[in-house]
């Protein structure tokens, strides 16, 4: 048979072969029983975590890297009753070598809160999730619920690798909100800022440790380290901030009548312990 004609049927049987692949894999895809997958996540969540799931509809979903599933209408409930709406959320294998080792892991990209949220979900050995979060509005998440009195306006932006550890999550979040206002239960006033930016390492002792908290505003700018313990809800948590602050002139009234005891120049070092609801300031003297 002369090389080309054989080529040519080479590539005729390949191309039926890959378009039965994915007639047999579209078959598969659209049979699978996402009534009982829904309910299986439902489950799953509510056994690894204090939080309830509730998932609007189930389908699947098609992507240049493989079949995966789609929801969409979620809400994520704390037991507080605050919940988190998810408009879309898609999961999909993450391919990797890890596979071949018996590590599967999926790949996570949801909508929510005006963004986005992305990352990498593992299984083996323990439990993990890695990835980013892009362009969240701060007015959209239900931080009220969680800490009663407290707002936060603003653009966020962040990344985390998180896995189990014992009873909870360990791990380092670094996050950073733009162009916004902080407004918490204890001060007269929001304070706006330009930029708001956290890391926290998360762990068993402490539960978390704020490795870095720094904000940059007209008229105030503040730097601070410290820890936060674990708490049935996160409005009565311990802490333990250490804080040096700068304030303007239009500000420090308002500093004033909290107690803080500032210097000349408008700047302070401030101790913050009690709870995120009932802090107790302190003013650090030289």
């Amino acid at each position: 048979m002369p090389p080309r004609l054989a080529g040519g049927r080479t590539a005729r049987i390949a191309a039926v072969g890959c378009a039965c692949a994915a007639l047999t894999g579209t078959f598969v895809l659209w049979g699978f029983p996402y009534d009982r997958a829904a309910a299986s996540m439902v489950a799953a969540v509510e056994r690894a975590t204090p939080l309830a799931l509730q998932i609007g509809e189930l389908g699947p979903h098609l992507s240049p890297l493989g079949p995966g599933l789609e929801a969409t209408g979620l809400r994520v409930v704390a037991p507080n009753g605050g919940a988190l709406r998810v408009e879309r959320l898609r999961l999909r294998p993450a391919w990797s070598l890890d596979w071949l080792r018996l590590r599967p892991a999926l790949w996570l990209d949801a909508e929510l809160a005006g963004g986005s949220a992305e990352g990498r979900l593992g299984f083996a050995p323990s439990a993990s999730f890695a990835g980013r979060l892009a362009a969240i509005d701060l007015a959209q998440l239900p931080l009220a619920a969680c800490w009663p009195g407290a707002t936060l306006r603003g653009h966020l932006e962040g990344s985390f690798a998180l896995h189990r550890e014992g009873r909870g999550a360990a791990g380092v979040v670094a996050l950073e909100a733009r162009d916004g206002s902080a407004s918490l239960p204890t001060l007269p006033l929001p304070l706006p800022f330009e930029t708001l930016s956290v890391e926290l390492e998360l762990g068993e002792d402490p539960r978390v440790r704020i490795a870095a908290l720094h904000l940059a505003g007209s008229a105030l700018r503040a730097d601070g380290t410290g820890t936060l313990g674990p708490a049935a809800r996160l409005a009565g948590a311990p802490l333990d901030l250490a804080l040096e602050l700068e304030a303007d002139p239009s500000l420090r009234p308002a500093l004033q009548s909290l107690g803080i005891r500032l210097r000349p120049d408008g700047r302070a070092q401030l101790r913050i312990t009690g709870t995120l609801d009932r802090p107790e300031l302190s003013t650090v003297t030289d």
